[in-house]
Formats: C-alpha cells, structure tokens, sequence
C-alpha cells in the first residue's frame, strides 16, 4: 500500500514538474519583443537664406521599436527615438492596441502615446514617407510633430456591397514643444501683459495645447483593373495658448515693465484643423505600381477674430519595379497665425525624387526641390537620404 501510493505521489509530482515547465516556457518565448532599429541618415545642400540646415551627411535620428502581442487581440508597441544633435531618448510612440472590444462587434481602439491619425501623412513616421522631407502644408498648418497622450476608438461602418468605413474618434493631450503653461509667465488678468521667466523660449507656435479631440472617416474602394481608391476626412478641435509682443499704439513700440522687461499678451483661441485627402493606386505585373495622393488643410483660429491659412500637396510616383521609385511633389501652403497673418505670398516648391529600395527597410533616395519661400525668394535644394534598418520589421516602411 505504501509503495503504490509512494508510485502515485511520484507520478503526480512529475506530471506537475512537466505542466509548470512548460507553462513557465511559453509565456518566457512569448514575452520576447519583436526588436527593430531604424536609421535615418540625411544631408542637405541649399542656397536659401536663413535655412537651419547642415551641409553635410550625418544621422539624423535613430529609432529603436519593440513591440509583441501582450494577450490574444491585444498587441503593444514602442517606438524610442533618439534625435540629432545629442541624441537624447524620448518615447515617440508608445501604446497598447485593442483589436475587437467585443466579440462580434467590430469596434476596437488604442490607449497611448501616438502620432495623431490626422489625414495621410502625419501617422506615418517621417522615414516611412516616399520623399525626403515633410510638405508645406503639413509643416505650417499641423506641424513636424502632431502627437498626443490618450486613446481612441476605431469601428468599422457597414456599407452595402464591398464598401466600408472606418471611423476613428480620439481625445488626447498635445506632447507640446516649446509651450509654456501660465505659471511660466509673471503678470496677472488685471493688467493684462505676461512676462516670461525665461526670455529665451517665447516661440510662437500655432498648435493645440491641453486636450484637444480628433475625428477621422475614410473609406477604400476597390476598382478595376488592380487599382484602389482612398478618400479621408480629418477633423481635429481644441485650443492654443500663445503670448505675443503687447504692442503701444502710441508709439508703436512693445511695451514694457517698470524694469524696462518687453511684455506680452496672452490669447487663448479656439483651434480647428480640418484636411481632406485622395489617394489612387494602380498596381501593375512584375511589382510595378502607380501612386497618386493629394492632401488639402485648413488652419482655423477663433478667437477675437477669425482667420483661416489653407495649404495642399499634389504627388505623383511611378515604381518600374519593386527596387526603383520616381515621383514628383508639388507644394503649395500659406503660413499659420499669427507668425505671418499680414503677408502676402504663399510658399510653393516643386520636388522630384528616385529611390533605390535595397530590402523593405533599407534604401537611398536623392530629392532636388525648387522652391519660393514665404518672402518670394526662390531657392534650391538638393537631399541625400540613407536609411537602414535591421530586425523582425516591427515598424514597417511603407
């Protein structure tokens, strides 16, 4: 009797020993991030005035990307970017995405630190684009960096036949740069005029400061003959804070303190975006494929007074075969309040592009832009790009 329940002790002891190895073993594989690196290495020559651009080749920005699926439906992401010229490292991207909230219900959603899915453009990583820089319109009237802190929703809408429509809808707080919460400035409502602590940082940004909500609809539809059509709408509402010089109507001077400091005014309007974009694409035999995309953006400030600056970009790209990309990008933008609200030109540049793709991460590009800046001089550009990329290709270049 002892020995057979000794046996069977024995016999349960090591089928337990054999489950919890391999219970422990496969959540440690599982728990192994997905680890890419990406580098973007830029050089840029130009003959423009005031241009904040290094003569010569050299990494720009580096990015380091793990991501994994963390439960079934559930996958994170994070994206640390470290920037030209100490390359100090910031969290870009970070966040947890939700496939499906509920069974049969085609609604899911990301919480996290993200770039702003706002038009076609701006969710997608600067190194991802199929040119060098970033266009006008996108630059002046949503800015080089629109990113925020929360969460949205993403449904699927049913439509009849093959169509459908995503809808995302989204509340986050703007990761500002160079902002200044009032606590930096000295001065009071009853006067009226705001003085910086810092007189270095008082840079005058038209973007959305504190929480600010997104929308965005879009739709694809499948043609004939291989090609695909895109349409999107865009729509994003919040408010900016911004301080500028307080000007004395007397002597049209900007006033000052008893200490002789330059004051300023604070305003606090209402800020709306709005974009509409279009893309086409035609695939052809032996990976060949032709894109093109416009982008058209509207920048509202309400407030006292109410001015819109508007701007688009029109692209065209062929691709001969899966290593070679040509293409074209017309520019037009006007500049957002309040920085040049009075001046008269809009900036417009024509650019063309080649890019020889070595694998889906790795590729050199030359881009040649001809350009008029917002004073009307005309100027050139010539930009060599190199990014390499190594890993599981967790961040995809498209």
């Amino acid at each position: 009797m002892k020995r057979f329940v000794f046996s069977a002790l024995a016999l349960c002891l090591l089928a337990w020993a054999t489950r919890a190895q391999e219970t422990t073993a496969r959540p440690a594989a599982s728990l192994l991030p997905d680890i890419s690196i990406i580098g973007n290495v830029v050089g840029t020559l130009t003959d423009a005035e005031h241009a904040d651009i290094d003569d010569h080749l050299q990494l720009k920005e580096v990015e380091v990307v793990f991501g994994a699926g963390v439960y079934p439906g559930i996958r994170g992401d994070v994206v640390i970017a470290l920037h030209d010229p100490d390359f100090s490292a910031e969290v870009e991207e970070g966040y947890v995405t939700i496939e499906q909230l509920s069974p049969g219900v085609p609604v899911g959603g990301r919480l996290g630190i993200l770039r702003i899915p706002f038009g076609k453009v701006n969710p997608v990583h600067p190194h991802q684009l199929p040119y060098a820089d970033t266009p006008a319109a996108i630059e002046n009237l949503v800015g080089d960096e629109f990113i925020g802190n929360g969460f949205e929703a993403v449904g699927l809408i049913p439509l009849p036949g093959k169509l459908f429509l995503q809808a995302q809808v989204g509340r986050w707080n703007a990761r500002a740069h160079h902002h200044h919460d009032d606590e930096d400035w000295q001065g009071s409502d009853a006067t009226g005029w705001w003085l910086p602590e810092d007189d270095d940082h008082h840079a005058h940004r038209l973007d959305f400061t504190g929480t600010f909500t997104v929308g965005r609809l879009w739709s694809g539809i499948a043609l004939r003959n291989g090609s695909e059509l895109e349409l999107g709408i865009s729509r994003a509402i919040g408010g900016n804070v911004h301080y500028d010089p307080a000007i004395d109507p007397a002597t049209n001077t900007q006033r000052q303190d008893a200490d002789g400091n330059l004051l300023f005014e604070r305003h606090a309007p209402d800020l709306r975006l709005q974009g509409y974009d279009v893309t086409w694409r035609h695939w052809l035999p032996e990976g060949r494929r032709i894109l093109l995309q416009g982008e058209y953006i509207t920048n509202t400030v309400v407030g006292k007074s109410k001015r819109s600056s508007d701007g688009y970009y029109l692209l065209g790209a062929y691709r001969p075969s899966p290593f070679y990309e040509f293409g074209m990008r017309y520019d037009w933008s006007q500049a957002a309040w309040p920085a040049r609200s009075n001046h008269p030109t809009a900036e417009t540049a024509i650019t063309a592009f080649a890019t020889r793709q070595l694998n889906e991460t790795t590729y050199a590009r030359l881009q040649l832009k001809h350009g008029k800046d917002l004073d009307g001089k005309d100027y050139n550009e010539a930009t060599l790009q190199v990014v390499f990329g190594f890993g599981p290709h967790a961040h995809v270049l498209q």
